[in-house]
């Protein structure tokens, strides 16, 4: 698009096929057009009769259609009318609380030797997803970030909010157990849409972090996906956790006397897939924190990428060539009809 005269045109190079009536201009210097006065008008029926008018009629009739067609080609686009355009994106991050999220598979390998109760905190599941998730917040300036949290219950913790400093020093303090424990998913994803139902941005998206399967709550997840779908927010999914059948998990820790007992945890992958999959999203494993780092950069560089893609779409003015057309056919065919009716002097 190139913008010439007010207005945009798509073939600007058209208009180089004016030069060929400046040619025929010069050429046909003697035989010029002399376009009709009131001078002339009162000189029909002296030496200025009417087939010497129309002839000039015609004559105009062939430069208008000549002309018109130069712009007809040249593609006249009305300048794009000014839409505030919406920019980053609104998120909100679902992450699990139940019991299972103390497990000691993402870090620690103790080999037999006695490790520390805070290396031991350090090494659960719900220590690597808050250090990954505040890394990732820390990397979305622009965006509004809420978090849910959720076990047998969902509650919005902190709702979409520019004050990232805040969401992180909530995050921080999370810990599982304090709500009654189970894993309700799909309570989760609905209030995190519920969440984004009156943004404005222009992507909306829930990342959901658990590490088990859906036991508790009163939504269908897969209800909750595609009610997400339904409102326009895409849905990743991040399964947490090892894939070995039984798991050390640190217990006790609120009640003040924490140890390691081995559980057997079960988890849905399937059930993850088909969230990410119906709303439009992606599902993610990681067995460690170092995956679950390089899944979160995957969502970034994802998220990234939809935004350029939204920034690279631009915005069209009205077409005009549509409407000059018909007008042009007109034109041509009263230069036809003049034509017909009073033949060029020999």
């Amino acid at each position: 698009m190139t913008p010439l005269f007010g207005m945009m045109w798509e073939r600007p190079l058209a208009f180089a096929l004016l030069l060929l009536l400046l040619l025929g201009f010069f050429r046909r210097r003697p035989a010029a057009i002399n376009l009709p006065t009131a001078a002339h008008f009162g000189q029909i029926g002296h030496g200025w009769g009417w087939g010497r008018l129309l002839r000039l009629v015609r004559q105009l009739a062939a430069l208008i259609v000549f002309m018109g067609t130069v712009v007809v080609l040249a593609g006249p686009t009305a300048p794009a009318p000014h839409v505030e355009k919406k920019s980053g994106i609104d998120l909100v991050i679902a992450l699990d609380l139940s019991t299972s999220m103390y497990a000691l598979d993402m870090g620690v390998r103790s080999s037999g030797r006695r490790i520390s109760l805070e290396e031991a905190r350090q090494s659960t599941r719900i220590a690597a997803a808050q250090r990954v998730v505040e890394e990732f917040v820390g990397q979305r300036h622009r965006d509004r970030v809420g978090l849910v949290v959720f076990s047998k219950e969902a509650f919005s913790q902190v709702p979409l909010t520019f004050d990232h400093e805040f969401l992180v020093q909530v995050l921080r303090r999370l810990r599982p157990g304090v709500i009654e424990d189970g894993t309700a998913i799909g309570n989760a994803l609905l209030a995190s849409t519920l969440r984004l139902e009156e943004s404005k941005a222009a992507s909306k998206v829930v990342v959901l972090v658990t590490d088990g399967k859906n036991t508790a709550g009163n939504v269908e997840p897969l209800d909750a996906a595609r009610a997400a779908a339904e409102a326009g927010v895409r849905v990743d999914t991040v399964l947490i956790g090892s894939e070995a059948p039984d798991v050390p998990v640190l217990v006790g820790i609120e009640e003040g006397e924490p140890q390691i007992v081995q559980f057997r945890l079960e988890a849905d992958p399937r059930l993850l897939a088909s969230i990410a999959r119906l709303s439009g999203g992606e599902f993610y494993r990681a067995q460690d924190e170092a995956r679950l780092r390089r899944r979160f950069h995957e969502i970034l560089d994802g998220l990234e990428r939809r935004e350029m893609e939204d920034q690279a779409q631009p915005s069209r003015g009205q077409d005009l060539s549509a409407g000059l057309t018909p007008a042009l056919a007109g034109v041509a065919l009263l230069w036809l009809l003049l034509g017909l009716a009073v033949p060029e002097r020999s």
